[in-house]
Protein backbone atom coordinates (compact mmCIF):
# COMPACT_ATOMS: atom_id res chain seq x y z
CA UNK A 1 0.00 0.00 0.00
CA UNK A 2 1.44 3.40 -1.20
CA UNK A 3 1.45 6.86 0.97
CA UNK A 4 -0.90 9.64 0.19
CA UNK A 5 0.92 13.18 0.11
CA UNK A 6 -0.25 16.38 -0.39
CA UNK A 7 2.11 18.50 -2.94
CA UNK A 8 1.98 22.15 -3.53
CA UNK A 9 3.31 22.75 -6.87
CA UNK A 10 4.53 26.84 -8.39
CA UNK A 11 3.32 28.29 -11.59
CA UNK A 12 6.20 26.58 -13.27
CA UNK A 13 5.29 23.43 -11.99
CA UNK A 14 8.31 22.70 -9.41
CA UNK A 15 7.59 21.14 -6.58
CA UNK A 16 7.47 24.17 -3.42
CA UNK A 17 5.68 21.74 -0.62
CA UNK A 18 5.50 18.16 0.38
CA UNK A 19 3.33 16.75 3.47
CA UNK A 20 1.02 13.65 3.86
CA UNK A 21 -2.32 13.85 4.22
CA UNK A 22 -3.93 14.16 7.39
CA UNK A 23 -5.35 10.80 8.98
CA UNK A 24 -9.17 10.77 9.26
CA UNK A 25 -10.58 12.35 12.45
CA UNK A 26 -10.76 10.70 15.56
CA UNK A 27 -7.57 8.54 14.89
CA UNK A 28 -4.71 9.56 17.04
CA UNK A 29 -1.61 9.86 15.58
CA UNK A 30 0.28 13.03 17.23
CA UNK A 31 0.72 16.65 16.17
CA UNK A 32 -0.09 16.81 11.97
CA UNK A 33 0.79 19.57 10.07
CA UNK A 34 -1.34 20.77 7.29
CA UNK A 35 -0.20 22.98 3.53
CA UNK A 36 -1.93 24.77 1.04
CA UNK A 37 -1.45 26.69 -2.03
CA UNK A 38 0.32 30.35 -0.40
CA UNK A 39 -0.50 31.84 -3.75
CA UNK A 40 -2.81 31.87 -6.79
CA UNK A 41 -0.50 30.78 -8.71
CA UNK A 42 0.07 27.82 -6.93
CA UNK A 43 -1.68 24.30 -7.34
CA UNK A 44 -2.37 21.46 -4.24
CA UNK A 45 -2.47 17.80 -5.41
CA UNK A 46 -2.76 14.56 -3.67
CA UNK A 47 -0.85 11.55 -5.02
CA UNK A 48 -0.21 8.27 -3.45
CA UNK A 49 3.74 7.38 -3.71
CA UNK A 50 5.09 3.65 -2.92
CA UNK A 51 6.23 3.67 0.86
CA UNK A 52 9.78 3.33 0.06
CA UNK A 53 9.76 7.16 -1.44
CA UNK A 54 9.14 7.89 2.34
CA UNK A 55 12.65 6.70 3.44
CA UNK A 56 14.66 9.12 0.82
CA UNK A 57 16.38 11.59 3.37
CA UNK A 58 17.67 14.38 0.89
CA UNK A 59 14.74 17.02 0.16
CA UNK A 60 16.09 17.34 -3.68
CA UNK A 61 15.83 13.69 -4.49
CA UNK A 62 12.26 13.22 -2.43
CA UNK A 63 10.87 16.16 -4.43
CA UNK A 64 12.28 14.55 -7.76
CA UNK A 65 10.66 10.95 -6.87
CA UNK A 66 7.16 12.48 -6.10
CA UNK A 67 7.49 14.96 -9.11
CA UNK A 68 7.33 11.73 -11.11
CA UNK A 69 4.09 10.94 -9.71
CA UNK A 70 2.17 14.67 -10.20
CA UNK A 71 -0.01 14.44 -13.16
CA UNK A 72 -0.64 10.57 -13.71
CA UNK A 73 -4.46 10.47 -14.06
CA UNK A 74 -6.63 9.38 -11.38
CA UNK A 75 -8.75 6.32 -11.55
CA UNK A 76 -11.84 7.46 -12.52
CA UNK A 77 -15.30 7.07 -10.05
CA UNK A 78 -17.36 4.63 -11.93
CA UNK A 79 -20.87 6.85 -12.75
CA UNK A 80 -23.56 5.84 -10.66
CA UNK A 81 -26.04 3.90 -12.66
CA UNK A 82 -29.91 5.05 -13.62
CA UNK A 83 -32.15 2.81 -11.98
CA UNK A 84 -34.65 0.97 -14.56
Amino acid sequence: MGVKLLVVTGKSGKIVGICRTPPPSGVETGPSVRIAPASPGHRLHEVEVPSEVMEIASPKDLAAAVARYLGRPRPEKPEPRAAP
